[in-house]
């Protein structure tokens, strides 16, 4: 298992190093947007698995 995390490290620092170049660019408003734009997808995210968990729930309650 080890020997595949070796090979894959360069890759990582590599994505990590595009990141960082990336945000070194952007300006405040730029931030804020994609801020926003990360929040609505945490939220979209969290609703998602609230409506499945409770779909879960009510289909294990309906064959009790």
């Amino acid at each position: 298992m080890e020997n595949g995390l070796i090979n894959f490290k360069p890759m990582f620092v590599g994505i990590f190093s595009f990141i960082g170049m990336f945000l070194a660019e952007l300006t405040s408003s730029d931030i804020q947007e994609i801020e926003g734009l990360l929040m609505t997808v945490v939220k979209w995210i969290i609703a998602g698995l609230t409506i499945y968990s409770q779909v879960k729930f009510l289909r294990k309650r309906q064959n009790e």
